[in-house]
């Protein structure tokens, strides 16, 4: 419940900045309205938790329905919005570098189970059903994602590259984005030491990634779809089977953030690159 809490915040930082200098646009208003109403609810049910007057698991599934509640109202006031456009908008410019991180993904999932062909048939289902899975997650958790994405990328990525330049920016943004993270390091991710660094690496090679989505479709929404795929895809292997040795994940996940990483030569991150026109 204190995650979800957490991915809704981005969001209200940035929705706050926007109104108080006045950069608010007309879609941006009912959009911040439902984010501060859902974060203020949710507000109010950790401290009924804290305080002891809900118990965890009703305040729990309470957290649960107010995600789907909220993700479903989110996406419903974003679509009628008198400037609609398709809630994917340009996502044909970035097909492909979304197909090669799904094939990567898969890739991923069946390395971290060999040797064993029976877990990695296993892995390999497990990933499919996943995405498969997600049409109907991503309506669902939609607020948690946007949450995210708006401020990271919709907001403060753009600030950062115009500070530091668009390569360092987007650097420094993974740093950030991976420090925000810090009240979970040794709560809900109870990350050994050695665990923190690799989270660094991880965050910034998706900071990278998701920059370049961003700066090719200027569009938040495919930014949090492709965050979902992230968290819907990245635990298969640990929660299909037994992996056969640790350091097999560990080393084929590296790798796949080294080509990530790749990402941060693309053409989108030369200075004097032009981005699509931005939509939201």
């Amino acid at each position: 419940m204190f995650g979800s809490f957490m991915v809704m915040l981005p969001a209200m930082g940035a929705f706050l900045v926007k109104y108080l200098y006045k950069e608010e646009k007309e879609e941006d208003k009912t959009l911040r309205n439902v984010m501060f109403a859902l974060s203020l609810s949710f507000l109010v049910l950790i401290f009924l938790e804290i305080s002891g007057i809900l118990a965890d698991k009703t305040a729990n599934k309470i957290a649960a329905f107010g995600v789907c509640a909220g993700s479903i109202l989110l996406l419903v006031v974003r679509g009628r919005g008198k400037e609609h456009t398709p809630l994917f908008h340009n996502v044909e410019s970035v097909d492909k570098a979304i197909f090669l991180f799904c094939v990567l993904m898969l890739v991923r999932n069946m390395i971290c189970v060999l040797p064993s062909a029976s877990m990695a048939v296993q892995s390999l289902y497990g990933t499919i059903l996943s995405g498969l899975y997600m049409v109907i997650a991503f309506p669902l958790s939609a607020v948690c994602y946007f949450g995210e994405e708006y401020g990271w990328r919709g907001f403060l990525q753009e600030k950062m590259q115009n500070k530091f330049g668009k390569r360092l920016g987007v650097v420094l943004l993974g740093i950030l984005w991976e420090l925000w993270h810090f009240p979970l390091w040794f709560t809900q991710y109870n990350l050994k030491p050695w665990e923190i660094p690799y989270r660094f690496v991880m965050t910034i090679s998706f900071s990278i990634f998701l920059g370049y989505i961003y700066m090719r479709t200027r569009n938040v929404w495919i930014c949090a779809l492709v965050h979902c795929i992230v968290n819907t895809l990245i635990g298969i292997p640990s929660e299909s089977s037994q992996v056969a040795n640790p350091l097999i994940p560990l080393i084929a996940t590296i790798l796949m953030h080294i080509i990530l990483a790749t990402f941060i030569f693309a053409k989108e991150y030369s200075s004097d690159a032009k981005t699509t026109e931005k939509t939201e």
